[in-house]
């Protein structure tokens, strides 16, 4: 006969059984589905630390005892080795009395507090458009704030604070102006020449008709034009020199047949295959969570049974790119840092 009974297998079921059980108690528990089948109304997916004085110490205690439990789990789960943080965000003077409740009770606790108004956008790119306008109308004195944006739409009431309160700076790379009139041999010599710079600064050499076919490609798309010399200098690592047939893998104007190209490429460790067609895939306007999942699935299910030595580390690269993804990093750039990861193992 138990000692205790637990009704319920989630979160807090489980817990309970299990520290009764460590303590010597002869425990039974009942679950009407499987363990942890389900979530909780109140679970937001992150542990936090309580600001109620009473229940702080328990939520801290909570957070040791899931480290002890990640470092040999008995079903594996990820647990950020660090702690992410969170915002809290307020545009409204009625709120901002709360807001500072709340600062006051979290410092009370030992909770680690930042003021990062001049660097709200970054750590949350999806922002609300309104909560970056109040700040701008209302800075912090003595902020530098830099904002980069590929072209924005000069209708938008955002657009207009920005002229009112800031310095715009306008780039248009291998254009001379945003609806200028261009000249497309002379962007095809200038993009020419940075394709050569790139390459050089990077201690190779390239064949000029290759530099050619990849300033050709980009046309006057200098982002285009960048990710292409990064994937070319990426494919050709080791090489002394880059060749036409190396632009032509990197650039060909193909689309991709074959959804499971990647993971087919990645799968035989082929990384130049692999990159090559991820960038197909990726300009015939693949998104780019689509692709991690489908790399998460091929991890999941396909290298735990063909290599599974290679799926620690596929794993930890995995996260690594979520996260990344996340903070608003280069998509490309570190999709094809993941898929280069994948095929080494």
């Amino acid at each position: 006969m138990p000692d205790i009974v637990v009704v319920g297998g989630g979160i807090i079921g489980a817990a309970c059984a299990y520290e009764l059980a460590r303590a010597g108690v002869a425990v039974k528990l009942l679950e009407k589905d499987e363990l942890a089948a389900g979530a909780s109304g109140r679970n937001l997916g992150y542990l936090d630390t309580s600001k109620d004085p009473v229940l702080a110490p328990l939520a801290q205690r909570s957070l040791e005892r899931y480290a002890e439990i990640a470092s040999d789990p008995p079903t594996p789960f990820f647990l950020d080795p660090e702690p992410l943080g969170t915002l809290a965000v307020t545009i409204d003077q009625d709120e901002i009395d709360h807001l500072r409740e709340w600062v006051s009770a979290a410092r009370a606790v030992g909770v680690e507090l930042e003021r990062v108004n001049d660097r709200v956008r970054e750590l949350e790119p999806e922002l609300s458009p309104d909560v970056l306008e109040a700040y701008l109308k209302d800075p912090v004195p003595q902020t530098t704030l830099v904002m980069v944006a590929s072209d924005v739409d000069r209708t938008r009431k955002l657009y207009k604070t920005l002229q009112k309160q800031s310095t715009i700076v306008e780039c248009w790379g291998l254009r001379v102006a945003r609806d200028g009139r261009i000249d497309l041999r002379e962007v095809a010599r200038t993009a020419e020449q940075m394709v050569k710079q790139a390459v050089g600064d990077g201690g190779q050499q390239i064949e000029p008709a290759a530099a050619r076919l990849v300033a050709e490609r980009a046309g006057t798309d200098i982002a285009r034009l960048r990710g292409d010399v990064e994937r070319l200098l990426l494919y050709t690592a080791g090489s002394a020199k880059i060749t036409l047939d190396d632009a032509r893998q990197i650039v060909s104007a193909e689309t991709a047949q074959d959804d499971w190209a990647v993971t087919n490429a990645i799968q035989r460790r082929d990384a130049r295959e692999a990159l090559r067609q991820l960038a197909l895939a990726l300009d015939a306007g693949g998104v780019s969570y689509q692709i991690l999942g489908q790399l998460a699935w091929f991890v999941r299910e396909k290298l735990v049974a063909t290599d599974p030595r290679r799926v620690p580390a596929a794993i930890e690269a995995l996260f690594r790119t979520d996260l990344e993804l996340k903070s608003s990093g280069d998509a490309r750039v570190l999709l094809e840092r993941l898929v280069v990861q994948l095929c080494r193992g």
